[in-house]
């Protein structure tokens, strides 16, 4: 059974995945950008940034997009 804080760091990678998507120009998608989208899907839901691997979450997104 996956943990509360892996859960969180899923649907975090899903919500940011969306956003990307939406994105037009897919070459801009940096760590940087991700960093901004990881911030407002945790300023959606709080709770979902507590001990949040930002590291881990911008590398499998980096690895998706790349």
């Amino acid at each position: 059974m996956a943990t509360a804080v892996e859960e969180n760091k899923q649907k975090v990678i899903k919500f940011v995945q969306e956003l990307l998507l939406d994105e037009d120009d897919r070459s801009a998608i940096t760590p940087a950008l991700i960093a901004e989208k990881i911030d407002m899907v945790v300023a959606m839901k709080s709770s979902w940034g507590e001990d949040l691997d930002r590291d881990a979450v911008t590398d499998e997104l980096i690895r998706r997009f790349s």
